[in-house]
Protein backbone atom coordinates (compact mmCIF):
# COMPACT_ATOMS: atom_id res chain seq x y z
CA UNK A 1 0.00 0.00 0.00
CA UNK A 2 0.75 3.82 -0.73
CA UNK A 3 2.26 5.43 2.92
CA UNK A 4 2.55 8.94 3.78
CA UNK A 5 4.87 10.00 7.01
CA UNK A 6 6.92 12.44 7.60
CA UNK A 7 9.21 13.09 10.99
CA UNK A 8 10.47 15.88 13.01
CA UNK A 9 13.12 16.35 15.63
CA UNK A 10 14.36 18.76 18.55
CA UNK A 11 17.14 19.44 19.73
CA UNK A 12 16.48 19.68 23.63
CA UNK A 13 20.02 20.71 25.08
CA UNK A 14 23.49 20.12 23.58
CA UNK A 15 23.14 16.45 24.76
CA UNK A 16 19.57 15.71 23.89
CA UNK A 17 17.25 14.76 21.06
CA UNK A 18 13.96 14.40 20.93
CA UNK A 19 12.14 12.93 17.63
CA UNK A 20 8.85 11.47 16.52
CA UNK A 21 8.02 9.68 13.17
CA UNK A 22 5.00 8.82 11.55
CA UNK A 23 3.20 7.52 8.71
CA UNK A 24 -0.44 6.37 7.48
CA UNK A 25 -1.08 4.09 4.87
CA UNK A 26 -4.27 4.21 2.51
CA UNK A 27 -6.25 1.71 4.51
CA UNK A 28 -5.61 4.67 7.87
CA UNK A 29 -2.81 2.29 9.52
CA UNK A 30 -0.88 4.65 11.38
CA UNK A 31 2.95 3.62 12.53
CA UNK A 32 4.09 6.36 15.00
CA UNK A 33 7.89 6.17 17.10
CA UNK A 34 8.63 8.71 19.45
CA UNK A 35 11.76 8.69 21.29
CA UNK A 36 14.71 10.70 23.01
CA UNK A 37 18.37 10.03 22.87
CA UNK A 38 21.30 11.46 25.24
CA UNK A 39 24.69 11.68 24.51
CA UNK A 40 27.57 11.47 27.29
CA UNK A 41 30.97 13.45 27.33
CA UNK A 42 32.55 10.43 26.43
CA UNK A 43 30.58 9.73 23.58
CA UNK A 44 28.40 7.06 24.20
CA UNK A 45 24.65 7.47 23.91
CA UNK A 46 21.35 5.92 25.68
CA UNK A 47 18.01 6.63 23.49
CA UNK A 48 14.76 5.87 24.66
CA UNK A 49 11.77 5.17 21.86
CA UNK A 50 8.15 4.02 22.14
CA UNK A 51 6.77 2.16 18.97
CA UNK A 52 3.01 1.76 17.78
CA UNK A 53 2.40 -0.26 14.81
CA UNK A 54 -1.36 0.23 13.83
CA UNK A 55 -0.41 -2.48 10.92
CA UNK A 56 0.51 -4.91 13.72
CA UNK A 57 -1.78 -7.94 14.88
CA UNK A 58 -4.24 -7.53 17.67
CA UNK A 59 -4.74 -11.44 18.49
CA UNK A 60 -4.61 -12.72 21.98
CA UNK A 61 -1.72 -15.13 21.34
CA UNK A 62 1.16 -14.55 18.75
CA UNK A 63 0.42 -18.27 16.99
CA UNK A 64 -3.10 -16.43 15.92
CA UNK A 65 -1.29 -14.07 13.93
CA UNK A 66 0.02 -16.52 10.78
CA UNK A 67 -1.72 -18.55 8.80
CA UNK A 68 -4.21 -21.06 8.99
CA UNK A 69 -5.06 -18.28 11.85
CA UNK A 70 -4.33 -14.95 10.77
CA UNK A 71 -2.38 -12.84 8.25
CA UNK A 72 0.90 -11.81 8.78
CA UNK A 73 2.11 -8.29 7.20
CA UNK A 74 5.08 -9.35 4.65
CA UNK A 75 8.17 -7.70 5.88
CA UNK A 76 7.11 -6.59 9.42
CA UNK A 77 10.03 -7.24 11.89
CA UNK A 78 7.37 -6.58 15.05
CA UNK A 79 4.49 -8.39 14.70
CA UNK A 80 1.96 -6.75 17.24
CA UNK A 81 1.22 -3.31 18.54
CA UNK A 82 3.14 -1.25 21.23
CA UNK A 83 7.09 -1.97 21.93
CA UNK A 84 9.26 -0.06 23.78
CA UNK A 85 13.09 0.10 23.15
CA UNK A 86 15.96 1.04 25.12
CA UNK A 87 19.83 1.34 23.51
CA UNK A 88 23.45 2.16 24.59
CA UNK A 89 25.62 2.77 22.17
CA UNK A 90 29.81 3.32 22.46
CA UNK A 91 31.86 3.50 19.62
CA UNK A 92 35.01 3.63 21.60
CA UNK A 93 34.09 1.03 24.44
CA UNK A 94 37.56 0.32 26.85
CA UNK A 95 39.79 1.00 23.47
CA UNK A 96 38.59 3.06 20.13
CA UNK A 97 38.46 -0.21 18.27
CA UNK A 98 35.94 -1.80 19.98
CA UNK A 99 31.94 -0.85 19.30
CA UNK A 100 29.19 -1.83 21.42
CA UNK A 101 25.59 -1.49 21.09
CA UNK A 102 23.06 -3.39 24.12
CA UNK A 103 19.75 -3.12 22.52
CA UNK A 104 16.10 -3.81 25.32
CA UNK A 105 12.92 -4.36 23.39
CA UNK A 106 9.75 -5.14 25.46
CA UNK A 107 6.47 -6.00 23.96
CA UNK A 108 4.13 -4.20 26.10
CA UNK A 109 1.31 -6.11 24.66
CA UNK A 110 2.34 -9.73 25.88
CA UNK A 111 5.00 -8.54 28.34
CA UNK A 112 7.74 -10.60 26.34
CA UNK A 113 10.89 -9.08 25.42
CA UNK A 114 14.35 -9.39 23.40
CA UNK A 115 17.59 -8.18 25.04
CA UNK A 116 20.61 -7.91 22.51
CA UNK A 117 24.36 -7.41 22.40
CA UNK A 118 26.53 -6.35 19.70
CA UNK A 119 30.39 -5.86 19.51
CA UNK A 120 32.33 -5.07 16.42
CA UNK A 121 35.82 -5.48 16.93
CA UNK A 122 38.36 -3.43 13.97
CA UNK A 123 41.61 -5.40 13.25
CA UNK A 124 43.29 -2.89 10.97
CA UNK A 125 41.74 -0.81 8.23
CA UNK A 126 39.82 -3.63 6.15
CA UNK A 127 38.70 -6.54 8.80
CA UNK A 128 36.46 -6.15 11.65
CA UNK A 129 35.41 -9.21 13.81
CA UNK A 130 31.56 -9.28 15.38
CA UNK A 131 29.14 -10.91 17.32
CA UNK A 132 25.45 -10.64 17.96
CA UNK A 133 23.83 -12.11 21.63
CA UNK A 134 20.35 -12.16 21.68
CA UNK A 135 18.21 -13.08 24.92
CA UNK A 136 13.73 -13.77 24.27
CA UNK A 137 12.01 -14.34 27.15
CA UNK A 138 8.20 -14.71 27.61
CA UNK A 139 6.32 -17.65 27.06
CA UNK A 140 5.37 -19.77 23.96
CA UNK A 141 2.29 -17.61 23.68
CA UNK A 142 4.33 -14.45 23.36
CA UNK A 143 6.22 -12.94 20.55
CA UNK A 144 9.37 -13.15 21.45
CA UNK A 145 9.28 -16.16 23.74
CA UNK A 146 7.68 -17.81 20.92
CA UNK A 147 10.81 -17.33 18.97
CA UNK A 148 14.06 -18.50 20.41
CA UNK A 149 14.98 -18.87 24.18
CA UNK A 150 18.69 -17.58 23.15
CA UNK A 151 21.12 -17.24 20.23
CA UNK A 152 24.88 -16.39 19.75
CA UNK A 153 26.52 -15.18 16.15
CA UNK A 154 30.15 -14.71 15.37
CA UNK A 155 31.97 -13.90 12.14
CA UNK A 156 34.36 -12.14 10.39
CA UNK A 157 34.22 -9.40 8.02
CA UNK A 158 36.44 -8.32 5.32
CA UNK A 159 35.90 -4.56 3.47
CA UNK A 160 37.97 -3.49 0.63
Amino acid sequence: PTRFGGYAGISISDATLGYFEADVDDDANVRALIGASYTFSDGSTVAMEYYYNGDGCRASEIRFCFPPYGETVPGQPLYLTNYGFVQYFNNEFITNSLEVALRGTINFDDQSSLLTAIANYEIGNHMELFSVADWYTGSKDDEFGSILKSSIMGGIRFTY
